[in-house]
């Protein structure tokens, strides 16, 4: 059995964001697999830090992968009792992760504030923007966290609303915004970041008051 933990807590928002969880059979074996994509410039650093969380929780060795043709970097291996435990524990479903929501077990504050940083880590992104034509730079900063599931995005809406924070649903509703300084910083104060491309792209503006001349949105 697996500690429900803030490790795992932070894993399972990283899986719910870029990660997936499939099951098939091959060679006459059933096999299971995790995997995890990211971005092969951003998120080097980045996957380091999840290569030795993954292995922390699950005490098994894992590598990163990559696919130079698309600029693209995995993490993806087998464990079959994790797996397992990931589904029948806390509801994380094989293939399409359409319509799921983020299990009870993790809803408490210590735990809710991991999912949502592996969230944001993953499918989320940090950018900043001109509110006013008269200033140099971009200095109005927006944390937005992606998704095509409405399920989830509800869930998250009632969850950063409860944390007092001020959640805006996107137009095409998949997305949710927080607009400001305000709700940057207490984004980043309350819940953080373990990607250090997000962080310090947050500690440039932070530093500077702007970010550099063009949006960047990752």
């Amino acid at each position: 059995m697996y500690e429900i933990n803030k490790e795992l807590a932070e894993f399972y928002g990283i899986l719910l964001g870029d990660g997936c969880m499939s099951k098939f059979r091959s060679q006459n074996r059933n096999k299971e697999i995790i995997r995890i994509d990211g971005h092969g410039t951003d998120d080097v650093e980045y996957y380091k830090y999840l290569q030795k969380l993954i292995e922390k929780i699950t005490k098994r060795e894992v590598s990163v992968g990559r696919r130079n043709n698309k600029n693209a970097i995995f993490i993806t291996f087998s464990n079959k009792n994790f797996s397992n435990f990931l589904n029948s524990q806390l509801g994380f479903p094989y293939g399409k992760k359409q319509g799921m929501t983020i299990s009870d077990k993790f809803l408490k504050k210590e735990l809710i504030s991991k999912v949502l940083r592996g969230l944001f880590d993953t499918d989320g992104s940090i950018y900043f923007t001109k509110n006013n034509w008269k200033r140099e730079g971009r200095t109005y900063p927006i944390i937005e966290l992606s998704s095509h599931n409405n399920n989830l995005l509800n869930q998250l809406l009632k969850i950063l609303k409860e944390r007092k924070f001020n959640p805006i649903l996107s137009h095409y509703r998949d997305s949710i915004k927080l607009h400001g300084k305000t709700e940057v910083n207490k984004w980043m104060e309350e819940i953080g970041s373990s990607n250090p491309y997000k962080k310090s792209k947050y500690e440039f503006w932070k530093k500077h008051g702007k970010y550099k001349s063009e949006p960047d949105r990752i």
